[in-house]
């Protein structure tokens, strides 16, 4: 490969934060961000001694694929290590049993249920087992030059001295020194780094996928002892700007984008290659597209791309490669020579052919779509940590750079002859000079103006070299409309393309209807008369043809000389007509800089069924040779009208044969909402592949598409339902793959056909208002009878939420300032939620979900996490849902813009958080023929038949109150879908399976307000106290709850605290609630404060609440039975129960306190005396000393079950002083899985320490690698 002249990271997946700075010790040690002890090497020149230390997990810079490979060696290491220690649990469990056989002695059963918890324990890891990946620590520091990275990755050896920080070999910014790392053997997976921000930012640049190498080695690549297997530009300098995240799988994100934008100017490229992008609501438009423009016209970069892999149908071309006018569109073709080398095909075609599934134009606006086509496979390189060196791949993604080499041999001939290199001239020249594939005018639209030929494209500039650099930019509009503003003309739909019956009923009626207005008029003024005249006239005009204007306009660059080159600028231009008898337009023009309009007539009356492609072009009179300088393209589609009740089409007997295609454009009858189709395929012995494609154009929405890609291997039939819209012509594409048939001389013979379906109801979507009203439906079938059968569930639940709070800033550093000298600015909204069970939900931004491209805003991510910072999610313009449990969430929104007042009115951005309901809370709602029916409960609706025509109402009742999902708020949605027909298709003997129609609507339901407190209002029972008592409990009750409210964070704040306690408890002595209140105060404060001090404190409070609780009589109490209908009781009960409590949690916190006192005066004699630390307690095992920690123990098991989730950490502590492991681990496992709390660290800590006792290194080490899953030290970075 040729040496790239940089490679610049253009998105935030391999991002660290190497903000935190520490220094070594006299050892040359360090702690790494990731907690581990690093030992930096002395030889690495660092004259400040400050070392920026960040960490990251490694599976976030790895590719799916890659990471994947990684999971299943290192899970077979790991599964190798817990057998080997699975099998020294059987085999501990197995000598017990042999060695006691009936073991009777309570203290036996308890050993052996140890040895069993712990062979479950590590058979259920095996089962739960879920690498997350090891964690690598970055350290960046300057060396007085530059900035320098060290990675350790010794976590990815399998010898733990290899691959140590020190042993790294130093990295710096790639374009620098060109050097690259390795992460390990194990990973082959290479990566170079960039430093931002004086150090406190560094981005780990990798693949998201073998795609990129891939793309560039089929435009670059130089082997020179082996010249077969170079690029089409092995000269060529190579910038690599890494525009797909790896969060994402490698989807692209607008930072990605606008960043590579920002490198190739910055780094002067005469090319841009994007092998991306996918479908757009609106073609030419959006903040990336605006950015190319101003790299093409203001920088003279030429930009090339990809025209997608939608096809074959039309209309198929993805943004921004075939929906933009700046970029050039590259479609895929194979050549005979591709199909046996590449694809080792049998017998290949005898001629080239565009592959099946490349997109096709003209976009929706009636551009061409694709610009050329050229080569849409190789074999080419990719990385190493794919273990092989090159593979096949195929796609528009692999024609773009093969087009991109092309034109980069063009700009080499130019600049060495020192021709000025213009995108306008290059373009001009690829597209006058191709070779055209395809026979017919149409065929343009999927093979563009051709095959790409460089060398006559180089001839060409050679011939043109003195003509000005121009593009001619096109725009149409219909006479007597200014919107919308079009690239070409587009007639689809049938009101477009009359019927000459049509148009001469119409005529017929203009004259007539213009006859008896005349006689009518003759009262009033001949003014009126004349105006009918005149309108008439224009309505037959109308009927017949269609008028557009169209606006041509020079473009030079912007550097242009407004003397030198504007004002000279003066051409005369033929214009020519493919067919005069259809398309009609003046025959010459005199254009100058500042643009000229033209009138052109379409009559499309006289074209048969079916697609048409004419053009108007424009040729330099003095200069024809130069070929077209622009044309209006003119697509038009006249599609078949049906006739029949129900309305159907089919053709028989079709023939196909590899690569064949064959499109049917129907006009959707009026009332059709779904089709059922069936394809017959006969005549082959071979199995046969085809694709299957319709495709109907909204205004201002993405192009309706449904495909399917179906392989017949003996002949067969196939079914077929998909949702359409009436009234819209529909594409109907049916083609063999190319590769399909190929060897074999028979060629598949297709019946096919379609029969449309309509159910239509007066709203098409139904809100319910959450009142207990229902709603009315009217649904009507136009087509043919159809039976009704509504089915509507709600299965999803919306709630809104707006953002706490939110954070401007301009983003520093030059990869996010514009080639304008703008900085980008970054907004951040932060949105607060709370889930009170665990489920599968997925954050909204209306504003700006599901559009890239055709967005005016640069970009967007979002990172969903937990209170403990845990990411469970991230995403962009598409997100995805994903499974949490319950708990806290924060969501951060990062919106990048260079407009601050733009983002300043997203400052309270409306997020939506849609969460699934679980299919047991799915709700079907209940349809009525009587507006009563929810309540009464008679009438309910079934099923009808429609007879056409003939309208039909019905109610869908709201859904019942007790049906409504557990802690759903007032104001929630709850989402779901209504349809109404039923497929018909292998349905017609079976009326018990009855197929839901594929077209459904939105049907939503607003959750009311809750209903009153059923309490409020009624009379409380007399109390039997004075009112002096009751004022003395009510100040008792403040005072307690006063003091709970007190802060401990300073000692000042400590002493008023402590003064007060002493005060309460004086005036209220032995008073429990008071106690209780206390020792809660003092759980609160631990933070910050010595542990065994803070032990000491707990104890003795313990201690009082303890002796605060007559045990006799509270045992006594629940004995008995209380009499249940005695209001007094009743509250002596309350009591009661919560002293109970009061003295079990006392119980509890002391246990764990002496446990805590227990391990310091094991972790820390130098500190403490055994004098001292007897002082709170004596912890002595001797025989004739009581354990206080199991004497608390045993009584805590006296009052509650200490199994349960609330004590059992005790029982860990417990079975670990015990010497019981095991069972210590069982415990704590569910303590863990009991997701009642949010993850607590201390019992993850506990566990790893467990683990760590028994000597399970692999289960230990498997644990601390996700401790910076559930616990990161930050959130990662945008």
């Amino acid at each position: 490969m040729a040496n790239p002249k940089s490679l610049t990271y253009s998105i935030g997946s391999g991002d660290v934060d190497t903000s935190k700075v520490v220094k070594a010790d006299a050892d040359c040690c360090i702690v790494g961000a990731s907690g581990t002890r690093l030992f930096v090497n002395p030889s690495w020149k660092n004259p400040s001694q400050e070392w920026h230390v960040g960490c990251k997990l490694i599976y976030e810079l790895f590719t799916d694929t890659l990471a994947s490979r990684m999971k299943k060696e290192r899970r077979k290491k790991w599964d190798e290590k817990n057998q080997e220690a699975i099998s020294e649990a059987l085999k501990h469990l197995n000598e017990f049993d042999k060695k006691y056989s009936k073991a009777e002695d309570i203290k036996l059963k308890k050993t052996r249920e140890d040895l069993q918890n712990r062979l479950d324990f590590l058979r259920k890891q095996a089962e739960s087992y879920d690498d997350r990946g090891p964690i690598i620590d970055i350290v960046v520091w300057n060396d007085g030059e530059v900035w320098r990275v060290a990675v350790d990755t010794q976590c990815l050896e399998d010898d733990p001295g290899c691959k140590k920080l020190a042993d790294f070999v130093p990295l710096t910014n790639y374009r620098i020194e060109r050097k690259f790392g390795v992460f390990s053997k194990l990973d082959a997976c290479s990566f170079v780094t960039n430093v931002y921000d004086e150090g406190n930012l560094v981005s780990i640049v990798t693949d998201c996928s073998p795609h990129g190498t891939h793309v560039a080695g089929i435009a670059t690549a130089f082997h020179p002892k082996e010249p077969l297997l170079n690029g089409v530009a092995p000269g060529a300098q190579l910038i690599s700007c890494k525009i797909g995240d790896t969060r994402l799988g490698s989807m692209e994100t607008g930072t990605g984008l606008v960043r590579a934008l920002i490198a190739a100017v910055e780094h002067k490229c005469d090319l841009i290659n994007m092998s991306y992008g996918e479908p757009t609501l609106l073609p030419d438009y959006g903040r990336f597209i605006d950015l190319v423009n101003e790299v093409v016209d203001k920088h003279h970069l030429i930009f090339i791309s990809s025209a997608g892999n939608n096809g074959p149908a039309l209309s198929t071309v993805g943004a921004p490669g075939g929906t933009s006018s700046s970029i050039i569109g590259i479609g895929a073709y194979v050549s005979p020579a591709m199909a046996a080398g590449a694809h080792c095909v049998v017998e290949p075609p005898s001629e080239g052919m565009e592959y099946t599934w490349s997109s096709r134009g003209p976009t929706v606006d009636g551009d061409l779509g694709v610009c050329v086509s050229a080569p849409g496979g190789a074999v080419a390189p990719v990385p190493t940590w794919t273990l092989q060196r090159r593979m096949l791949m195929n796609g528009t993604s692999m024609a773009s750079p093969s087009a991109c080499g092309g034109v980069a041999l063009l700009i080499g001939a130019m600049k060495a002859e020192c021709l000025p290199v213009s995108p306008y001239a290059v373009r001009k020249a690829l597209e006058n000079t191709t070779t055209s594939i395809g026979d017919v005018p149409a065929d343009k639209l999927t093979t563009g103006h051709g095959l790409l030929q460089v060398d006559r494209a180089y001839e060409y500039v050679r011939q043109a070299k003195g003509f000005p650099s121009v593009s001619y930019r096109v725009s149409i509009n219909q006479v007597g409309k200014s919107t919308p503003i079009l690239r070409g003309i587009y007639l689809r739909e049938s009101t477009a393309c009359l019927q000459t019956s049509e148009t001469a009923a119409a005529a017929e009626f203009v004259s007539e209807a213009t006859f008896h207005y005349i006689l009518f008029t003759f009262y009033f003024p001949s003014i009126f008369i004349l105006l009918f005249f005149c309108s008439a006239i224009k309505l037959y005009h109308t009927l017949f043809f269609v008028q557009w204007t169209v606006q041509v306009d020079p473009k030079f660059h912007e550097d242009a000389s407004n003397l030198e080159q504007l004002v000279p600028f003066e051409e005369c231009i033929q214009l020519i007509s493919s067919d005069k008898s259809i398309v009609q337009s003046p025959e010459y023009l005199l254009l100058t800089h500042n643009g000229r309009s033209f009138n052109i007539v379409v009559d499309p009356t006289i074209i048969s069924n079916g697609l048409h492609y004419h053009e108007i072009y424009g040729i330099d009179c003095k200069a024809p040779w130069r070929g077209p300088l622009f044309r209006v393209p003119i697509t038009i589609v006249k599609p078949l009208t049906l006739t029949g009740r129900p309305p159907i089409f089919s053709f028989s007997n079709l023939s196909f044969r590899p690569g064949d295609i064959e499109r049917r454009f129907i006009d959707v009858p009026l009332g059709a909402t779904w089709a059922e189709a069936t394809m017959r395929t006969s005549g082959f012995d071979t199995a046969r592949r085809f694709f299957i494609d319709t495709v109907q154009i909204c205004p201002l929405e993405r192009p309706i598409k449904w495909e399917a890609v179906v392989t017949f291997p003996s002949p067969s039939l196939k079914s077929f339902t998909f949702p359409v819209k009436g009234g819209l012509t529909m594409e109907l594409a049916i083609a063999q793959f190319w590769s399909s048939g190929i060897g074999s001389d028979e060629a598949t013979l297709v019946d096919f056909e379609i029969v449309f379906h309509g159910i239509s109801t007066n709203l098409e979507a139904v809100v319910l208002d959450g009142s207990e009203s229902p709603r009315r439906l009217v649904a009507t079938s136009l087509l043919a009878s159809e039976k009704l059968m509504p089915v509507a569930t709600l299965n999803q639940m919306k709630l809104s939420y707006r953002p706490v709070d939110s954070n401007l800033i301009l983003l520093p550093g030059n990869r996010d300032k514009l080639p304008s000298g703008k900085q980008i600015m970054a907004l951040t909204l932060i949105y607060k939620f709370k889930l009170e069970e665990g489920a599968e939900i997925k954050p909204c931004v209306p504003l700006l979900n599901n559009r890239i491209y055709d967005n005016k805003f640069e970009s967007q991510f979002y990172i969903l996490s937990d209170s403990n910072k845990r990411v469970y999610s991230t995403g962009d313009v598409y997100p995805d849902y994903v499974k949490v449990p319950k708990g806290d969430y924060t969501l951060q929104l990062h919106i990048r813009h260079e407009n601050i007042h733009f983002l300043e009115k997203m400052k309270q951005l409306v997020l939506f958080i849609e969460r699934k309901l679980e299919k047991k809370d799915h709700i079907q709602l209940s349809f009525f023929s009587e507006p009563d029916g929810p309540i009464i409960g008679n009438g309910a609706f079934k099923s009808s038949v429609l007879v056409p025509g003939l309208p039909e109402a019905f109610f869908v009742g709201p859904p019942l109150k007790e049906k409504l999902p557990k802690n759903a708020p007032p104001g929630a949605v709850l989402l779901g879908s209504i349809s109404y027909g039923t497929v018909t298709l292998n349905n017609k003997n079976d009326t018990k399976n009855n197929q839901q129609s594929p077209a459904s609507y939105h049907i939503s339901y607003l959750i009311p307000s809750s209903k009153a407190d059923e309490d409020k209002g009624k009379g409380t029972s007399a109390c039997t106290k004075s009112v002096s008592e009751r004022l003395e409990e009510e100040v008792r009750d403040a005072k307690i709850k006063f003091l709970s409210s007190l802060k401990r964070d300073t000692e000042e704040e400590k002493a008023v605290w402590k003064e007060l306690t002493a005060s309460f408890k004086s005036e209220y002595p032995n008073y429990t609630p008071l106690l209780a209140k206390i020792l809660e105060s003092l759980l609160s404060g631990a933070a910050n404060e010595d542990k065994f001090s803070h032990s000491e404190e707990i104890i003795t409070a313990a201690n009082e609440v303890i002796d605060s609780v007559d045990r006799e009589e509270l045992a006594k109490y629940f004995s008995l039975k209380p009499d249940p209908d005695e209001e007094e009781a009743e509250k002596v009960k309350k009591k009661m129960e919560a002293t109970r409590d009061q003295l079990a949690e006392a119980l509890y916190q002391k246990g764990l306190a002496l446990a805590d006192i227990e391990s310091c005066k094991v972790d820390q004699p130098a500190n403490k005396s055994d004098e001292d630390l007897g002082q709170a307690v004596s912890l002595s095992k001797a025989g004739d000393q009581s354990d206080i920690f199991e004497e608390n123990y045993k009584e805590l098991k006296k009052w509650v079950d200490v199994k349960s989730a609330k004590y059992a950490m005790l029982v860990v502590v417990h079975e670990r002083r015990c010497g019981r492991l095991g069972t210590a681990l069982k415990v704590l496992n569910d303590v863990i899985e009991d997701e009642s709390e949010p993850p607590k660290k201390k019992l993850y800590d506990l566990r790893i320490q467990l683990l760590d006792e028994i000597g399970w290194a692999h289960v230990g080490s498997y644990e601390k690698q996700w401790m910076h899953v559930r616990f990161p030290s930050c959130l990662p970075l945008f």
